[in-house]
């Protein structure tokens, strides 16, 4: 089976952009049997839920996680509110992997399964001379990290963090107590290698793009494959037998030329299992 991962799309913000005939004619042209978007589709989660509805019925299978941009519900019913209400729309999609238990995976050819989330930040990949009361504030430099005004979650980022990987990790054990080989999913980062390296502001900003935490969690259950996205990078790491994949096609204005067909089909990851 030939799985294809992207994530980072912005359909929202790329709209001037043909992302999905690019994205679809990637996948059929690259032979993908199942696409896997790990966040960060629209802000929007009515778009969001549309956009994965017309993929699975143009019959291009697909899953997603959300992303925080996708949190956001910008324009949506739940814009300023209660960020967990757009989490469990996004949990009662068929298409979505986010959720409580292991009824949100999906079981895939030979022992493999397909699990995750959004996951969150617990700031542990920014620098050491930020204090935790420096980095929740998420202003640096006259920048803003805008989830400190669009997600709601009730709760301080590490205490959403504690609470992400805590589901995933009790879907984890149960899917590996079955033998499974698991393919983790989440938006944001699951090891230190794919933060920012430049020095400057990126020291600062490191802090929400995910957390270590996710690897050690990997290398506890063995799992085979972790998928992720948030950065805007393309990279690859195999580490302690896990094989990390960020895949990010990213804004327009960061792309290095203006063919959207040639962007996607380059950000699009194929890998067998």
């Amino acid at each position: 089976m030939r799985i294809g991962v992207i994530s980072d799309i912005h359909v929202d913000i790329n709209r001037d952009y043909d992302i999905y005939g690019a994205l679809t004619e990637a996948v059929r042209g690259q032979g993908a049997d199942l696409l896997v978007i790990a966040g960060d589709i629209s802000e929007n989660s009515d778009e969001l839920l549309a956009f994965m509805d017309r993929l699975n019925t143009d019959g291009i299978p697909s899953r997603f996680v959300p992303g925080n941009h996708d949190m956001w519900d910008v324009g949506g019913t739940y814009a300023g509110g209660d960020t967990w209400k757009v989490w469990e729309k996004y949990c009662a999609s068929p298409w979505c992997l986010s959720g409580p238990d292991t009824k949100h995976d999906l079981e895939l050819p030979g022992g493999w399964v397909l699990t995750g989330d959004i996951g969150w930040y617990d700031y542990s990949l920014a620098s050491a001379k930020f204090t935790a009361e420096e980095l929740s504030k998420k202003k640096f430099g006259g920048r803003t990290w805008m989830d400190s005004y669009k997600a709601h979650w009730g709760m301080t980022d590490r205490e959403l963090d504690e609470k992400m990987r805590s589901m995933l990790e009790a879907r984890i054990s149960a899917r590996t107590a079955e033998g499974k080989k698991i393919i983790l999913v989440t938006h944001m980062l699951t090891h230190p290698y794919f933060k920012v390296l430049r020095p400057g502001m990126w020291e600062y900003f490191n802090a929400f793009l995910g957390s270590s935490a996710y690897a050690e969690l990997c290398m506890k259950y063995g799992v085979k494959m972790s998928l992720m996205g948030h950065v805007h990078h393309r990279q690859e790491l195999t580490d302690q037998g896990v094989r990390y994949i960020c895949a990010c096609l990213g804004y327009h204005s960061e792309w290095k030329t203006d063919d959207c067909r040639k962007e996607t089909a380059e950000a699009l990851k194929v890998f067998e299992i």
